[in-house]
């Protein structure tokens, strides 16, 4: 039989114990392994939602800026077509033709080109 250590505990008894004790340690081990990585997991992904919220801002930050661009280059253009119908006779009826050469050679499949929509325009 087995060796016994004190009174009637044997060696393996005590195996037994240091065994259970010790996959005990190492299953709360685990459990905080697992807390800190669930902890270290929900940081990051709060880091992830900062971070997106902040493109989200810069990207509509962005949005207003070319916004605003682009009116003022429809006020340009509109202050260059105004200009030229006054002083210059025959703009507005060569415009559109001149306009729509320059979508040709710009950009030969842009839609709102009228030579494009039209079935012979090519």
């Amino acid at each position: 039989m087995g060796r016994t250590i004190h009174r009637s505990v044997k060696i393996e008894q005590v195996l037994a114990i240091y065994v259970a004790r010790s996959v005990r340690f190492q299953s709360d081990r685990a459990k905080v392994t697992v807390f800190m990585e669930d902890a270290d997991i929900e940081q990051r992904f709060h880091l992830m939602q900062k971070e997106i919220e902040a493109t989200v801002s810069l990207m509509r930050d962005n949005k207003l800026d070319v916004m605003a661009a682009i009116d003022s280059i429809k006020i340009e253009l509109e202050v260059l077509k105004m200009y030229m119908e006054r002083f210059h006779p025959g703009f507005a009826d060569s415009y559109p033709k001149f306009r729509e050469e320059a979508i040709q050679a710009i950009d030969p499949e842009w839609m709102g080109s009228q030579l494009a929509k039209s079935p012979g325009g090519r």
